[in-house]
């Protein structure tokens, strides 16, 4: 119902549940069927929202906040590390924890006005992971003002307290980040408001290091018709011309009904 992240591994689709769920990655086909259901051992779903992978392991990130309800002490921000070996054979696999906080985090309604409710209205959510070279990379989803922060990770498991890397203004909240090695390219993808039925693929390459706001962007704007709204939640590289991306089962008055997808994008010149 929440397909919240992708990746594509020699022909082959892995997504997850947002929440809730039990801890469990899913194969599926381009027509939306689950081909095989792997469970994640040592693992809990409190918020999945997204997936990375290198060459040897995946990483699930549960780091959702939208509510700001998420209180490190009991519900610590958590990617989970597996092996894609694992993942690709077996049904039942085991999990490492890298547990981070965010170092400039504020308290959970600092600054909301006595009475007024703390959904979206954090700087503190995300769901967006990727894997660039050696490190983990973040990108908030900032629900106040869309200044979208970056920070950088270690991929071995332990706990880390995390500053800012870098930071940009963007027109949407980043949902789903995904890294292409092959071409030295990202894609962030989003949507600019929960009501707002514009959607956004932003892909940057010829950067340099991983200063990825350096580099050039590929801007594409996807406005979908009227109470015709894509909840898009999960990218990944299909290859060097194509992207993945999926979205969430929407049932809302005024939103409209409609199902969780799968979509294919090409993105050459």
């Amino acid at each position: 119902k929440e397909s919240s992240g992708l990746i594509y591994i020699d022909g082959r689709i892995f997504t997850h549940n947002d929440a809730p769920d039990t801890s469990n990655l899913y194969e599926i086909n381009e027509r939306g069927n689950i081909l095989k259901t792997i469970h994640i051992e040592g693992a809990s779903q409190f918020d999945w929202e997204d997936i990375a992978q290198d060459k040897t392991h995946v990483y699930i990130g549960d780091f959702g906040n939208n509510t700001q309800y998420r209180k490190p002490s009991y519900k610590p921000y958590t990617i989970y590390k597996i092996l894609k070996s694992d993942l690709l054979t077996k049904t039942t696999i085991p999990s490492e924890k890298i547990i981070y906080s965010y170092a400039d985090e504020i308290p959970a309604g600092s600054g909301v006005p006595d009475g007024k409710k703390w959904y979206h209205t954090t700087e503190y959510d995300a769901e967006s992971l990727f894997v660039y070279k050696d490190s983990l990379y973040i990108f908030s989803k900032n629900w106040k003002n869309k200044l979208t922060r970056v920070y950088k990770l270690s991929k071995n498991p332990g706990t880390y307290t995390l500053p800012v890397k870098d930071s940009k203004t963007l027109p949407f909240l980043v949902t789903a980040a995904a890294s292409n090695p092959n071409t030295n390219a990202i894609a962030l993808i989003g949507y600019d408001s929960v009501f707002v039925s514009n959607q956004y693929v932003y892909i940057y390459d010829n950067f340099v290091n991983d200063d990825f706001f350096s580099g050039t962007l590929h801007a594409i704007s996807i406005t979908s018709k009227p109470k015709n709204f894509k909840q898009i939640e999960g990218v990944a590289f299909k290859n060097n011309k194509t992207l993945y991306i999926s979205s969430d089962k929407i049932s809302h008055w005024y939103l409209g009904e409609f199902p969780a997808s799968l979509f294919s994008l090409s993105i050459a010149d």
